[in-house]
């Protein structure tokens, strides 16, 4: 939704800052500690999402700061944060935002759901 109104030549995310979506099957399939926030709001979260993800809508964070901050608390301020929406540019968004907040190691998934569909799980649904 929010994807649509900014191009991506206005959200600046320094490189360091994305992942790809074989990086976030990696992170999953290992024991390390990460937290997978999904910020596509709930009516696109109920027709599918990755089974570990935390859901905060990227509204919530640009819009309702109190409602994002309680679910902000429970991530941890160290532990990499991989932000997912459906194409990757609402994470972008997201990303920049949770950076701005303090979270340090904060990484957008280029590419979204589409791309862990096309490039992960080929029986992911697309919407």
């Amino acid at each position: 939704m929010f994807g649509c109104l900014l191009s991506t030549n206005i959200i600046h995310l320094p490189l360091e800052n994305e992942k790809t979506v074989l990086d976030l099957k990696h992170k999953i399939d290992s024991s390390d500690i990460f937290t997978l926030l999904d910020v596509r709001d709930a009516a696109q979260i109920s027709i599918c999402k990755i089974e570990s993800a935390l859901s905060l809508p990227l509204r919530q964070i640009l819009h309702a700061p109190a409602l994002a901050a309680k679910t902000l608390r429970r991530i941890s301020p160290v532990a990499p944060i991989f932000v997912v929406c459906r194409r990757g540019l609402d994470s972008r968004i997201a990303t920049t935002e949770l950076l701005k907040l303090g979270f340090p190691n904060v990484y957008d998934v280029a590419g979204g759901l589409d791309a862990w569909r096309r490039h992960v799980d080929p029986y992911f649904p697309d919407y």
